[in-house]
């Protein structure tokens, strides 16, 4: 893989990468260097990536500093990461599925000894973890981030909007009578924050095992839901510190191991323990029905540098109603019962930003921008932030939507989480492929 390739497809349906069971998709050994090897993805899908005997599954990047957007990668092998195996730096999934992949688990992230750059910096974002099982060699599950517990720097990440599923782990180590963990294994963090996720029916061979596990990490987990999984829905090992706010946690206090005593865990408000209420059925399984006790119980009072997306994974309002649900998908209301003739439906397709202009980091001004979002068509929407040169600078939505009223924000940064210099940008909205709307925002510092 060169450095700083962009591989661009029309969609999953239509761009499809075959490995035929020989091949990893991408593979660079950029081991014990300086430079980050940069790869961006979207718009396509990746099957049957292997190297039998080997690590290496879909992609395999030391030194990563990886994006990919809308993109599906199935039916993989490796043996410690199946779909995605980075060592030290970024990894950014938005729109992504992984599923269906076998050895490791689907993504692993982790910091390596002797690394130049010692980084893991991850955020996944309405995507999807399902099915990740292991072989005759690896133990599956679905993600894996470690930092170091020797080497220090910067160890951060989120889970956002994100659906685990049906992933099986059947590790087991004697000697401390525990077995694996099937969801997400966290070790050696500096902080998580886990925000709107669903974990759901991961399963394990030995029932001493867990959905979630931390170890020298703190975990913030916020309107989340964990609920039908085998074994305890957390184990807590040395260092591990859980803040847990207006989530579903199956069993609470009862279903977590604290196998290190001196471990924490604060109960902040909003938490329950009750059945979710979830569909079970058709294409989003896990959504919400009309009785469920999820609905309206989240909270938007999130933890900093959190920003939620749009939509839900169904591709709806992220929120609906009264305030956000917890999980992964939000609550639309019975269509049975909405009358067609009071929804406002807007005309035309606009957009539109205010305050205009916005100072990020002055004192008094508003830290913020928000773009209204009128969309009369539904369809694949694509919002990016522009400089004066025709520089994209920061995307701010790509997914499918319905029609309808939205609103978004921008808060004057890139897609690297840099501040942008003063001066003019422009929002220009795109839907189908076809720009629709542009909106002039100033910067001012």
């Amino acid at each position: 893989v060169k450095h700083g390739i962009c591989y661009s497809g029309i969609s999953p349906e239509e761009t499809i990468l075959d490995a035929e069971d020989e091949y990893p998709f991408f593979f660079q050994f950029s081991k014990y260097q300086n430079e980050f090897a940069k790869l961006i993805i979207e718009n396509l899908k990746m099957i049957n990536g292997a190297q039998l005997g080997s690590s290496f599954g879909g992609i395999t990047i030391y030194q990563a500093d990886i994006n990919l957007t809308n993109v599906i990668i199935e039916n993989c092998n490796g043996g410690v990461g199946s779909a995605i195996l980075t060592a030290n730096g970024y990894c950014n999934l938005y729109n992504v599925i992984i599923r269906n992949n076998t050895g490791g688990r689907g993504v692993s992230h982790s910091v390596e000894y002797n690394c130049p750059n010692p980084i893991l910096d991850a955020t996944f974002k309405n995507s999807v973890f399902q099915n990740n099982n292991p072989d005759d060699n690896r133990s599956g599950g679905a993600i894996r981030l470690g930092g170091h517990s020797i080497i220090s720097g910067d160890y951060n990440a989120q889970l956002i909007n994100c659906e685990i599923s049906e992933n099986y782990n059947n590790f087991y180590n004697p000697q401390t009578d525990m077995g694996g963990t099937s969801g997400l294994y966290l070790k050696d963090m500096e902080l998580v924050d886990v925000v709107n996720s669903t974990f759901g029916a991961n399963t394990l061979s030995h029932i001493t095992g867990c959905t979630i596990s931390v170890y020298n990490t703190e975990l913030n987990l916020y309107n989340s839901i964990l609920y039908n999984n085998v074994g305890y829905s957390i184990n807590l090992w040395e260092d591990a510190v859980v803040n847990i706010s207006h989530s579903l946690i199956e069993g609470g206090d009862d279903n977590v191991n604290y196998y290190y005593p001196l471990a924490i865990v604060n109960w902040l408000e909003g938490n329950i323990d009750e059945d979710p209420l979830w569909q079970m059925s058709g294409n989003y399984p896990y959504m919400l029905t009309e009785n469920s006790p999820c609905i309206n119980a989240g909270t938007l009072d999130l933890p900093a540098g959190i920003e939620l997306p749009l939509f839900d994974l169904a591709g709806n309002p992220r929120i609906y109603g009264e305030t956000i649900d917890m999980g992964a998908y939000e609550y639309q209301g019975d269509p049975q019962s909405i009358d067609e003739n009071v929804i406002n439906i807007p005309e035309i397709t606009q957009i539109s930003n205010f305050p205009n202009p916005f100072n990020p980091s002055g004192a008094g001004r508003s830290p913020s921008t928000t773009i209204k979002l009128d969309l009369a068509e539904s369809g694949k929407i694509k919002l990016a932030i522009y400089n004066i040169k025709g520089q994209k600078v920061k995307t701010l939505l790509d997914a499918y939507s319905e029609k309808g009223h939205f609103e978004l924000i921008w808060r004057g940064i890139d897609d690297n989480k840099r501040s942008v210099a003063s001066g003019h940008y422009f929002i220009k909205l795109k839907v189908n492929g076809k720009e629709e709307a542009v909106s002039k925002c100033i910067l001012l510092k």
